[in-house]
Formats: structure tokens, C-alpha cells, sequence
């Protein structure tokens, strides 16, 4: 702001001074001042100022710009400055070179009958401060170091205070910029066309004069942003049959630089049996077709030469998922102090990650120790088998009943529910009650007697020691063995929940099994029992307490005292 005194005089009056302040404020942006003058009157002689009224209105001219008074009175009697009237804020333009020295003229009259007589002038220049007329300048030329897919960065120096910068692209409507005020200035332009070529001029505006100036046209080119690295953090993806996985850019997997152009990938599939996978708006779709694994190697579509082809393997695993548990055996009888291994399946056959409970719902009767179950007490019992897979639970149950120690004495027991049995089925294990009858009918005194289990006597042929037995006990032996044949094969039909237990194969010195002639006698007993009582039930006992006796056509059933007539059973 400028500020200054111009001093003036009074016509035949010495006693009285008369003078205008002034003050201006420049305005760049118009190249122009504000200014302000006051004209002031003050009594300065011995004795005591005069008041009146002008024989006319004071007048100030600024500029040539003429102002006159709305008040025509004057009272100076006090000796203190008077302000006879002011004018404000009068816009003064500059010359072109943004200089100005304005003047300023005053006028007074005369009051009648005072000592103001003759009246008085004031007139002189006003000197105000220099307009900042100059435009903004770039202090460096406009340049483009950084270009990507779809941007660019500006930077440039100015030598200017700005307060705008602005930028157009192809001759189209210019875009403010953010600016921070800095001598150095740099923005980014987004959201462009990949390896196209565009024009820039760039408008800065400076502040305080709001005058501006363009850039020459600077000419760029968008280019590709190749991919140089490839990280994946896990290389193992597991995916259930049936259903669909992803690997996402940004989430599984990560390409540098972040702002490549092109980040899709190739995959090849190992093992396209297990699953299939593409690449699709980026991500890695994996659908599961087999249980088994697949190895799939992705590698980048859009790499420099000098990088190589990035490539990762990543292991797929197709896993069967659970669908439910069933005990392979609904209901079992135990003995107090028995054991039983728990015969269940998970579902479907050859499924995974899946975790196994084994709970006792009756513990004072059963208890249950991984997936051993123990007989505690009498009483029934119910078994519960708990999958969890994929946070959810597959159960089912199996009831046991417990029995005394001492209800069956000397064996070793296994009973089943036998669901159903057929005609044929049943026809066939008579069938093969009358071939073990038949072999109670070899027991002639000249051969050998299965039912003592008595040595046959040794033969030589040509002076060579013979199998015990000879032809005929080769012969016995290939009976019972159709027979266990003919029963396996009956065990792996579809007759549910019919089971044989199969002790230690054991071979005594005569060569003669002992233990599967005694087992499947005491099958076709238990048959004979089941078809005669309708007990429902039908167990496969072996004796624990030695060797069965057989005598002629007796047997010794379950090792009570009741004799069963075998001859009955078959005849």
C-alpha cells in the first residue's frame, strides 16, 4: 500500500493550514489502485479559529476525477485538524507498464465575516505502487518422463506464484490440475488410450494479476507396462469333486508391476482326468472331475524378453467330500469284558479330510476307546459314530447289548441279525450239510477216523514214505475247502449283515484243519437252531476251550451237555 502528504496554502490567511492524506492499494488484476484522499483544515495562529460556512462546497479532484462536499459547514475554533470531507476507494488505472503517479488537486472558499477570507488550494502527485503486470513464465519446458498403459506424468518449473494450472489434451477443454503452490510442478493424466499418441498444452495462470500463459505443445505416446515378477504365495490348491475353485490376481496370486497392461495368463494342465482350468477376466478357474492331483503351470502372457517368462507351478488336489457314515454292523451281542473294533464306512467309499469320533451313548454299559468298544455291563448300549467334514456332521448308530460273562461259557462269540435269507441260499448250505455228512460216513476201520482225529497209519510206495492218509484225506480236504469256498462266496453276496468269524488257521501234525471242520459244523448247527426256534439270530462259535468231540454221528453242541443228533440235522 502507498501512502503520502500533499501540502497546499491558504490565500491571505497564515493563521490556517490546509493539506490532503491519501492512500492506495494497487489491484494487479485490473492494473489499476484504490485510492483514498482526505482533505483536512487546521487553526494554527494565536488566537481562536473561526467557523462559518464555505461560500462554497470544498472540492477534491483525483486524477481528474472532480468531487465535491455535501457538507458546507467549517469549525476550526478547537486548533484541532478538521477532516472537511474525503473520498474513498476511487479506482485509478495504471499506465501499461503497470506505473502510476496520480494527481491530486483541492479547493476551499471563503467564509464571510471570518478570518477565512481568501480562500485556499492544495495540488500535487500521488506516487503509487507498481502494478504486477507481467504474465507467468515457465521457468523449464513442459515434459512427460513417466508414460504407462494409461497415464502419463507432467512436471515443469515456473518462476511464478500461480494459482491455477490447467492442462488439454488434442485441442479439448482444459482441466485444473491439483496444485500445491510449489515452483515445481507435477501431476499425472489417467484413464488413457494404451499406445496412442497425444498432444499436451498446459495453462498456468499467476496469481495476483490473473494473467496467463501456455506452454508449447508437447507430444507423447502411451506405452505397455510389461510384467516382471510373479509371486504366488501358496502353490498347493485343494478343490472337491464336483465343484469349482479360483485363483485371483491380487488375492492368491501377484504380478508386478501393479499397473501392467497385460496380466492374463496361460495355464497347462498336467492331468486334465483330475480337473480342468482356464484363465478367465483374471482369475484361474479350477473345477474338480476326479479324485487324484494335477500339477498346472501358469505362465505370463505379456513379458519383456529381458525378463523371461515368468512361470509358477501350482499342485491341485481333488478331494471326494463326505456324504454321510454308516456302521457296517447294526447290532452286535458282547459279553461283559469283550472287545469290539468298530466296523463302520465313511461315505461315499474313498472320500476326504474328514475327522473321526466314536461315542458311547450308554458308557455305564459300553465304553468306547478310539474305535474299540468295551463291554462294561449288562444292558444295551447304543454306539454313535460322529464324521465332521467341511464343518458340518455325519452320524449314525450302532446298538450293543451286553451280556453276562457267563451266558456263553467257553465260546467265543459273534452273533449277527441275520436280515434276510433266500430259498436258494438256504438250499445251498443244506447242500453242503450233506457233504460233511458224507464225510462222517468215511470213517471205516480201514482208513482213518475223523471223529477220533486218530494218526492214520503210514504207507510206502517204492520204498517212500506217503502223506498221511493217502488219497483218501487229500480227498477230505478238498471237500471242506469247496465248502469254505461255497461260504465266502455266500458272505460276499448281498445278503446284509451275515459275518463269519475266522480264527487263526490252524494246522495240527495229521495235516487235517481241526479248527474249520469244527466251524463249519457249528454253522450248520446254528442254521439248524435258527430254522427250528426262529430265534433270528445266527452266530459263527469256535470253541476256545480245546478240541471239539466228535464221535460217530454226535456232536457236542456250544460246549453244554445237550448232544445233538447230526444225523437229525440232515436227514
Amino acid at each position: 500500500m502507498a501512502a503520502g502528504r500533499i501540502l497546499g496554502e491558504m490565500f491571505d490567511t497564515p493563521d490556517y493550514k490546509l493539506w490532503v492524506d491519501w492512500r492506495s492499494v494497487v489491484d494487479n488484476m485490473r492494473n489499476s489502485s484504490l485510492v483514498t484522499a482526505e482533505m483536512y483544515i487546521q487553526y494554527v495562529g494565536s488566537g481562536t479559529g473561526a467557523a462559518g460556512q464555505w461560500n462554497g462546497a470544498p472540492i477534491l479532484t483525483i486524477d481528474g476525477k472532480k468531487h465535491e462536499a455535501t457538507d458546507t459547514k467549517v469549525d476550526t475554533s478547537s486548533g484541532q485538524p478538521v477532516l472537511l470531507f474525503g473520498v474513498y476507494n476511487q479506482l485509478v488505472e495504471h499506465d501499461p507498464d503497470g506505473y502510476k503517479a496520480a494527481e491530486i488537486k483541492g479547493e476551499v472558499g471563503w467564509v464571510l465575516g471570518t478570518t477565512l477570507t481568501g480562500g485556499g488550494r492544495i495540488e500535487g502527485l500521488a506516487a503509487m505502487d507498481k502494478a504486477d503486470v507481467a504474465p507467468p513464465a515457465f521457468s523449464s519446458n513442459v515434459l512427460v518422463p513417466i508414460k504407462g498403459k494409461d497415464y502419463v506424468k507432467v512436471t515443469f518449473t515456473t518462476k511464478s506464484d500461480l494459482s491455477l494450472v490447467e492442462y488439454s489434451i488434442d485441442g479439448g477443454d482444459f482441466i485444473a490440475v491439483d496444485y500445491s503452490g510449489s515452483a515445481f510442478v507435477s501431476f499425472y493424466i489417467r484413464n488413457l488410450q494404451i499406445d496412442t499418441v497425444y498432444s499436451l498444452v498446459v495453462r498456468i495462470t499467476k496469481s495476483g494479476n490473473n494473467m496467463q500463459a501456455l506452454s508449447p505443445q508437447v507430444t507423447f505416446k502411451t506405452s505397455k507396462v510389461y510384467v516382471n515378477d510373479f509371486v504366488l504365495p501358496n502353490d498347493y490348491i485343494s478343490v472337491k469333486l464336483g465343484e469349482t475353485a479360483k485363483l485371483v490376481e491380487g488375492v492368491d496370486y501377484f504380478l508386478y508391476p501393479e499397473d501392467a497392461t497385460d496380466k492374463s495368463l496361460t495355464v497347462k494342465n498336467t492331468n486334465s482326468n483330475v480337473c480342468s482350468a482356464e484363465y478367465i477376466d483374471g482369475a484361474v478357474i479350477v473345477h474338480g472331475k476326479a479324485k487324484g492331483t494335477a500339477d498346472l503351470r501358469l505362465s505370463v502372457n505379456s513379458t519383456l524378453p529381458i525378463y523371461g517368462v515368468p512361470e509358477f507351478r501350482v499342485r491341485v488336489s481333488v478331494k471326494v467330500p463326505v456324504e454321510g457314515v454308516s456302521f457296517n454292523i447294526k447290532q452286535t451281542t458282547l459279553r461283559v469284558g469283550d472287545t469290539w473294533q468298530a466296523d463302520y464306512t465313511v461315505l461315499p467309499v474313498g472320500c476326504d479330510g474328514y475327522d473321526v469320533e466314536l461315542r458311547s451313548l450308554m458308557p455305564s454299559v459300553a465304553t468306547v476307546d478310539g474305535s474299540v468298544v468295551t463291554a462294561v455291563a449288562a444292558g444295551v448300549a447304543q454306539i454313535s459314530v460322529v464324521v465332521t467334514a467341511d464343518e458340518k456332521e455325519y452320524t449314525d448308530v450302532c446298538e450293543i447289548t451286553v451280556v453276562a460273562a457267563g451266558s456263553l461259557d467257553g465260546y467265543q462269540n459273534y452273533y449277527e441279525p441275520v436280515d434276510f435269507l433266500t430259498e436258494n441260499v438256504l438250499n445251498d448250505i443244506w447242500r453242503n450239510a450233506q457233504i460233511i455228512k458224507a464225510l462222517f460216513d468215511l470213517q471205516t476201520k480201514d482208513k482213518y477216523k475223523i471223529g477220533a482225529l486218530t494218526k492214520p497209519p503210514q504207507s510206502t510206495v517204492g520204498g517212500v514214505a506217503q502223506p498221511y492218509g493217502g488219497t483218501q484225506l487229500a480227498d477230505v480236504k478238498a471237500v471242506l475247502d469247496g465248502v469254505e469256498t461255497d461260504m465266502q462266496a455266500l458272505n460276499s453276496s448281498k445278503i446284509e449283515s451275515v459275518y463269519y468269524i475266522t480264527s487263526s488257521y490252524r494246522i495240527d501234525s495229521w495235516g487235517i484243519d481241526k479248527a474249520g471242520v469244527w466251524r463249519w459244523l457249528q454253522i450248520l448247527e446254528d442254521l439248524f437252531q435258527m430254522l427250528t426256534t426262529d430265534v433270528g439270530y445266527w452266530g459263527c462259535l469256535q470253541c476256545t476251550d480245546g478240541t471239539p468231540i466228535v464221535d460217530g454221528r454226535t456232536l457236542a453242541a456250544r460246549g453244554t451237555s445237550v448232544a445233538v443228533d447230526f444225523a437229525s440235522v440232515i436227514g
